[in-house]
């Protein structure tokens, strides 16, 4: 099973995108989701909890590559991957 790589904050961002493999996913969450307003250079899916972007007002400046998810998305990614690898600094 491919792994999901949760970021937290947006400077481990660099330490995760090296290791992600086929099939991978990243999700932005917390102080994440500031990288969702730049191109992320990352060859898994990209997606940022929704409530988080809201929260920091950054809805409007994310890039189009990002997908949004709300708490239930969230949900299905983790139970959709194994392992579950935190991100933070």
């Amino acid at each position: 099973m491919a792994a999901l790589h949760i970021v937290n904050k947006a400077d481990a961002l660099p330490d995760c995108l090296p290791l992600l493999a086929d099939g991978d996913a990243l999700l932005l969450i917390e102080d994440g989701v500031y990288a969702a307003c730049a191109d992320i250079d990352a060859n898994a899916p990209c997606h940022a909890l929704a409530d988080d972007l809201e929260a920091r007002g950054l809805m409007n400046r994310i890039v189009n590559a990002i997908e949004i998810l709300s708490y239930d998305g969230f949900v299905e990614l983790v139970e959709r991957h194994r392992p579950v690898v935190t991100w933070s600094r």
